[in-house]
């Protein structure tokens, strides 16, 4: 089921075989997509199976025909799901502590260290920008792909993703600075 195109209509109704078939087709986008947003492994992994938990309490709830429906369907639970555990955390502030600790042990060149700083960067984005962010660059769907999951235009879907990103520039750019700055005490 995961080689199949979107347009691939489900058969209904929607019995555990079809739903252990979702599951495993999806498991790694969505996995992925939680991974990106959440940034720890642990809790990417507690955010899945919340989400996969929701998908089986709320398969009923599913009125689409497609593979495609689906996808986007259980992609705004996942968002949603996301939103409301980093509306949690972010008032946590040991958590930007554990992500800015992470960055330090790092140096800001290597990869775990552009990946603590684009991470930072990616949380001051408002949660619908983040959410299109991650889509497009971290699970790699086009722009037609997204207009379908979030309901919008493609040309509305990459005039978003446009500003995120011109507003992303100027706030990783000030992460990855300081770090050099705090590297060797000079800056560049």
């Amino acid at each position: 089921m995961a080689d199949e195109p979107s347009s691939t209509v489900l058969r209904k109704p929607l019995d555990s075989a079809v739903v252990g078939e979702l599951y495993d087709a999806m498991y790694d986008p969505i996995h992925r997509y939680c991974a990106r947003r959440l940034y720890f492994r642990e809790q990417a992994e507690d955010a899945v199976s919340d989400i996969f938990l929701t998908m089986v309490r709320r398969i009923g709830d599913f009125r689409g025909k497609t593979l495609g429906d689906f996808r986007a369907w259980l992609y705004v639970i996942a968002a949603n799901h996301v939103n409301q555990v980093l509306r949690r955390i972010l008032h946590n502030e040991r958590f930007l502590e554990l992500v800015a600790e992470q960055v330090r042990q790092h140096q800001p060149n290597s990869r775990a260290g552009r990946w603590g700083a684009l991470y930072r960067a990616i949380l001051a984005l408002d949660e619908e920008q983040q959410h299109l962010i991650n889509l497009r660059f971290f699970e790699g769907l086009s722009h037609d792909e997204i207009a379908r999951l979030v309901r919008r235009r493609p040309g509305s879907v990459r005039v978003k993703i446009h500003r995120a990103l011109r507003s992303l520039r100027p706030t990783l750019q000030r992460m990855l600075d300081d770090e050099f700055v705090s590297e060797d005490g000079y800056g560049r």
